[in-house]
């Protein structure tokens, strides 16, 4: 074998985990040496070499990508798992760096060096307002979310995560939002918080 199995099945696992929900859109594959090297595609793909351990199944991928286009996207899990946790405390900070003159954002791994302002950093953290994410700015379909909303439960169940509080914009005030947020230390490093 090119990849032992279980290395290969990592690295799906890894890569897309829709692997484990009804939004399953790639398949593992198991290749020779020879027919791994045959079909490599770095033209395509030149993050993997080429390469690829797994094969689409079926279009659904495309809605899934196509969801993920149209400018800055907070990655799903910090979205999902931790951002929400303190989202006055979040969105105080990205108005804050919203202000700086940016021209362009590096991230680190990914794609770099993309031409964005202050103006596309705050919308990318539209998800944290009542209101929702705009149409035509990255929003990952909720059938993609399936798995973190579930990994949720259960770091909600071990009391890994705190509750979210409600999102601003809506009906609740931001003095209540801040009253109903649940705030952490470690060591002697405390979450800041926002005043209301």
């Amino acid at each position: 074998m090119f990849v032992p199995n279980v290395c290969m099945r990592r690295c799906c696992i890894t890569a897309f985990y829709s692997l484990y929900t009804e939004s399953c859109y790639a398949t593992c594959l198991e290749h020779s040496r020879d027919t791994a090297l045959a079909e490599r595609r770095p033209d395509i793909n030149t993050d993997f070499a080429g390469f690829y351990p797994w094969d689409w199944i079926g279009d659904g991928d495309i809605a899934s990508f196509q969801a993920l286009q149209g400018g800055l996207l907070v990655a799903p899990i910090l979205q999902q798992l931790i951002l929400n946790r303190e989202p006055i405390e979040v969105l105080d900070f990205a108005d804050e760096v919203a202000k700086w003159p940016i021209e362009r954002i590096i991230p680190a791994h990914l794609k770099n060096n993309l031409k964005y302002t202050g103006k596309d950093y705050r919308a990318a953290f539209t998800f944290l307002e009542a209101k929702g994410v705009p149409r035509g700015l990255p929003n990952p379909l909720d059938v993609d979310m399936k798995s973190l909303r579930d990994a949720e439960v259960g770091l909600l169940a071990s009391g890994a995560v705190a509750k979210c509080p409600p999102l601003p914009g809506g009906d609740v005030s931001r003095e209540e939002i801040l009253k109903q947020t649940v705030y952490g230390c470690r060591a002697d490093l405390c979450s800041p918080t926002s005043s209301p």
